[in-house]
């Protein structure tokens, strides 16, 4: 199934969500979907996967890369998972929105 996830990260320094963004898109998520050769860019902590068996495959994949990172940070410095939410993803957009920075 098509999944969406939305996530806050608390803490990190430094910059813990530059780094689980990466590592999410070496899991194949990506920031924006695609669809009729149209890129749509979502909101800048949002993430699309194209094929995840279940929603909570998705958490699960951002709680890993979160306890992976923490394991060589020193206490202050570790990330949490603020708030996230995993959604089925089942709708489109019609804003295509502008390329991420990063």
């Amino acid at each position: 199934m098509e999944v969406y996830i939305h996530y806050n990260l608390h803490g990190g320094n430094p910059d813990a969500h530059g780094t689980v963004k990466s590592e999410m898109k070496e899991k194949q998520y990506s920031d924006y979907y695609e669809t009729n050769k149209k890129k749509y860019y979502l909101p800048n902590v949002s993430l699309y996967h194209a094929n995840k068996p279940t929603t909570i495959a998705a958490y699960n994949d951002l709680k890993s890369i979160v306890d992976e990172i923490n394991k060589t940070r020193q206490p202050q410095d570790k990330a949490r998972i603020e708030r996230c939410i995993t959604l089925e993803f089942t709708g489109r957009f019609p804003f295509e929105g502008d390329p991420h920075a990063d």
